[in-house]
């Protein structure tokens, strides 16, 4: 099974930590896209230059753990039913997105699902990427095992739903959005 590590980037110098966490690890394929006009676009072009069986997305602040690349693989070859994985993210960013899944500073999806991210939202282009792979039901899991270090800086500090335009969104996925909004949870 072939696996892709994908990573759109800011050009933090970040980013030369997170590729270094990856040393060691088995993966195939190690694409690095800086962004243009949004993370989906960066995503977008990562899958199209790939491909790998599996597709790990991460941020390129993030620092993976050892096993990382063996958990997710393992968790795909043990679930074959499964299209996408949400793995672990901790760190500071916890008290920040406390309920939050969907998160693509550590999303695993197969290839071959035809479907990429919207470059027209401005934000929450990795929820509502799975939010339509439900749609279309695809299923998906969760891997605790398969963990990602996420630091809080200040640039998340005005993610909270109450800063964003999320009407796209919201449009897309009513039943889904009213949700997340009554449960208070962090987009």
């Amino acid at each position: 099974m072939r696996v892709a590590v994908v990573i759109p980037s800011l050009g933090r110098e970040s980013l030369m930590q997170t590729i270094q966490s990856l040393q060691g690890q088995e993966y195939d394929q190690l694409i690095v896209v800086k962004e243009g006009k949004n993370p989906a676009e960066a995503r977008n072009m990562g899958l199209s230059m790939t491909e790998a069986d599996i597709i790990a997305f991460i941020d390129d602040d993030v620092i993976c753990h050892p096993d990382f690349i063996r958990q997710g693989k393992c968790f795909f070859e043990k679930h074959s039913e499964i299209d996408f994985m949400q793995g672990n993210v901790f760190g500071n960013i916890e008290t920040l997105f406390p309920n939050r899944l969907f998160i693509s500073a550590n999303l695993w999806i197969r290839s071959g699902l035809h479907h990429f991210f919207d470059e027209d939202l401005k934000s929450s282009e990795d929820l509502d990427f799975c939010w339509r792979l439900l749609d279309r039901n695809r299923l998906w899991g969760y891997n605790k095992d398969c963990k990602v270090w996420h630091p809080s800086d200040s640039h998340y500090e005005d993610w909270g739903v109450k800063n964003k335009d999320n009407t796209l969104l919201e449009m897309r996925h009513p039943k889904r959005y009213k949700k997340l909004m009554e449960e208070d949870m962090c987009l």
